[in-house]
């Protein structure tokens, strides 16, 4: 976790490719501090999955450190967004929160933790329904073959593209 904290250039330069538009310099104190302080609850969180993690005992920490992460607007961040946050938490936590932005319906009127828990529920039921079907296979590893990607992904960022496709075609789906 520290190696990710340590980092965080690269991670702002990676999440304003992501057109998170972040002044650098100040987005690494920020984000540093955020990270710092927010570091046992990220230790708490690692290694949970999107489709494991139990959101009734974890839900308001999820909540509480999204929530934070979009007030830095009101210390020196002024564009984070619902993407941005989620994008950053998932460079954090990658197997556990998937990104998400207001504009993919039906979830616009959500907040992150109802996303969240309804992605837990789209997530556990295409795992159940996979492996019905393959009942000895990874679905990442199966997802990565299948779609001819050069690397395995984590469920959620599978989940991630879903949705972007479904809300905005193909055209736009990034590889």
């Amino acid at each position: 976790m520290k190696n990710k904290i340590g980092c965080i250039s690269e991670i702002i330069l990676f999440l304003n490719r992501w057109k998170c538009r972040f002044k650098k310099e100040i987005a690494a104190i920020v984000l540093s501090n955020w990270a710092l302080k927010n570091l046992d609850k990220i230790k708490r969180l690692n290694g949970l999955s999107i489709e494991k993690i139990d959101l009734q005992k974890n839900g308001s920490l999820i909540n509480d450190m999204y929530n934070s992460l979009i007030d830095t607007k009101n210390i020196g961040i002024h564009n984070m967004s619902d993407a941005c946050a989620s994008k950053f938490l998932h460079i954090l936590v990658p197997e556990l929160f998937v990104m998400w932005d207001k504009n993919i319906k039906p979830y616009k009127s959500f907040l992150y933790g109802d996303f969240l828990e309804s992605m837990q529920k789209f997530s556990n039921s295409i795992k159940n329904k996979f492996l019905e079907k393959y009942p000895s296979k990874d679905i990442e590893s199966f997802l990565q073959n299948e779609l001819r990607y050069p690397i395995k992904k984590t469920l959620a960022k599978y989940i991630d593209e879903y949705n972007w496709y479904v809300a905005f075609g193909h055209s736009r789906l990034g590889y």
